[in-house]
């Protein structure tokens, strides 16, 4: 949260990058960098998200207080199912949303998507069932997905698209409230 409120008023004190919007306020498309490497930061962040939400537990080991069941190896399954399934589904959502709405396919969203269902899905990674890891992958793109267009509509330019997956965050842990009670 401390991230995407820094990020947000950065970037609002900055002000759009120089031909970011043109003289009647609509949002003009900027030259992309190296998608490979996007591409590439984005599994570097994939692997270590493994390493945060299955990689928390750290009595793996102790057994329950519960059943018959030594260990908390299930757990740790669950957790990476789950966050494996969220992000895995908003980068789809975010594929072939913005497919829809622009008629191109974009692999830079794909990743933001990617990283914006893990964002939504770490709070409660370890007791969502899966298919509510699918449901919040799938609403976490669609946040995702209102968000920019919010940002577009207010001239907010966010060079990283950092805000935009912190809000995701947000939403998404208060999702995972709903989806667990």
């Amino acid at each position: 949260m401390v991230g995407g409120i820094a990020g947000l008023y950065g970037a609002f004190i900055e002000g759009p990058r120089i031909g970011r919007f043109d003289n009647g306020g609509r949002a003009l498309a900027l030259r992309g960098h190296s998608a490979s490497l996007v591409v590439l930061g984005t599994f570097l962040l994939w692997f270590g998200w493994y390493g945060f939400n299955p990689g928390s537990f750290t009595k793996i080991l102790s057994p329950y207080s519960s059943g018959n069941y030594y260990g908390q190896w299930s757990a740790v399954g669950r957790t990476t199912v789950t966050t494996t399934l969220a992000g895995c589904t908003a980068a789809l959502t975010i594929l072939f949303g913005k497919r829809i709405l622009s008629g191109h396919w974009n692999v830079t969203d794909v990743c933001n998507g990617l990283l914006g269902g893990f964002a939504a899905i770490t709070a409660g990674c370890s007791v969502v069932e899966p298919w509510a890891a699918i449901i919040c992958g799938f609403v976490a793109a669609l946040v995702l997905i209102g968000c920019n267009k919010l940002a577009e509509k207010v001239k907010y330019d966010d060079p990283l698209e950092a805000a935009a997956p912190r809000r995701v965050r947000c939403v998404g842990g208060d999702f995972h409230g709903l989806v667990r009670n």
